[in-house]
């Protein structure tokens, strides 16, 4: 009854060095075994290039990919979507490398940009990577404007005023 319900793992080579597919496979496999099925596994994969690793990814066990794409101005969204993305998808909505904040308005387009590539309800938004490097006011509007976005973005959702993207299914 007491224990996560969600474990992240992160990855910080797997885009960058294919090479090591195999191995993280197999890694993940030996995680994976023996965790409960009511617990959600998510791989964190910092950026690199993803065209390199999908999609063999999807074989993967895990329930979610949590993808650094807005740093890189989402220019490889389209890698996922040249074959479906079966898994469910935590998307960078927020670029932690740089110190500007970006606008509420600016993360909503962002969180919109995930419904190319999943349903509305499998995507979780999530900023790129940790932010413990940002200056800690830097950080907390950072958070509060992703908030904000995602409460006004599952406001017009649930208006019907968002144009879902997604073609899958």
């Amino acid at each position: 009854e007491a224990g996560a319900r969600y474990i992240q793992i992160d990855e910080p080579a797997l885009a960058t060095t294919p090479d090591d597919h195999a191995i993280v496979g197999e890694c993940l496999e030996h995680i994976a075994d023996g965790v409960p099925d009511d617990v959600r596994l998510g791989l964190h994969v910092c950026y690199g290039d993803y065209s390199r690793i999908y999609p063999e990814i999807l074989d993967m066990p895990v329930h979610e990919y949590d993808l650094e794409l807005a740093n890189g101005d989402y220019d490889q969204l389209e890698v996922f979507k040249q074959d479906e993305f079966t898994k469910d998808l935590a998307l960078g909505v927020v670029d932690v490398h740089s110190g500007e904040v970006e606008s509420v308005g600016e993360i909503k387009r962002n969180i919109k940009r995930g419904f190319e590539v999943v349903p509305p309800e499998r995507l979780t938004v999530s900023p790129d990577c940790g932010v413990k490097l940002l200056p800690r006011e830097v950080a907390y509007q950072k958070m509060a404007n992703m908030v904000e976005a995602a409460r006004q973005v599952e406001e017009e959702l649930d208006a019907g005023e968002v144009d879902v993207g997604y073609a899958g299914d």
